[in-house]
């Protein structure tokens, strides 16, 4: 069995864990931690590592949640730090924002690290249809996950991210390997692959 070394930051910044998920404490009563606070990076940091990998560190929108390996656009709200799952409706008001693959499960009020460059071994694709090898992703209903399937009309192209193992279409969320030059939501006519 073969041992694989997983993502990590090569940078001098003490404490990065690109798999941790930070839910700072708001309580008031003696539930409060003191010693947890706020999460241990300013949203938005961003870090290099093994395998070209970049992440930066990003909050969750309120009422948000994701699960590892989700497609997530940030800069929403007007907040450079706060993301959203991408979808087919999230894509339609997020035209030239980066997105990121999430690197852990995390709930509402959490902070993690997304993925926005590099080998990536989890990304999340839909149930349905099966993930081909080497061919551009588009965006889904299910917010978070991709396809590379093209729904003219409906779905739009996100830039940048290529899946390099084919997927069968019977898994609930598929998962397949990326490599990534950068993730960026393009602003493209939906499912046309047309410039505006």
């Amino acid at each position: 069995m073969a041992f694989t070394i997983g993502p990590f930051s090569t940078l001098n910044i003490e404490g990065v864990d690109v798999t941790a998920v930070y839910t700072p404490s708001t309580a008031t009563s003696t539930a409060f931690v003191p010693e947890y606070p706020a999460a241990p990076f300013t949203p938005g940091t961003r870090v290099v590592g093994n395998n070209n990998g970049e992440w930066v560190f990003v909050g969750l929108a309120t009422a948000t949640s994701v699960s590892k390996g989700n497609v997530c656009v940030f800069g929403v709200l007007n907040n450079p730090s706060l993301c959203v799952p991408l979808s087919n409706a999230a894509a339609a008001t997020s035209f030239g924002f980066q997105v990121g693959v999430a690197m852990a499960t995390a709930a509402t009020g959490s902070q993690l690290w997304l993925q926005t460059k590099g080998a990536n071994a989890f990304t999340s694709f839909a149930s349905g249809a099966a993930a081909t090898a080497n061919v551009p992703c588009y965006t889904t209903v299910t917010a978070g996950n991709l396809t590379t399937v093209i729904v003219t009309g409906t779905n739009y192209n996100v830039l940048g991210i290529t899946p390099t193992a084919i997927t069968t279409a019977a898994a609930v969320s598929t998962t397949t390997s990326i490599t990534s030059i950068e993730l960026g939501l393009a602003s493209l006519l939906p499912g046309s692959g047309v410039p505006f």
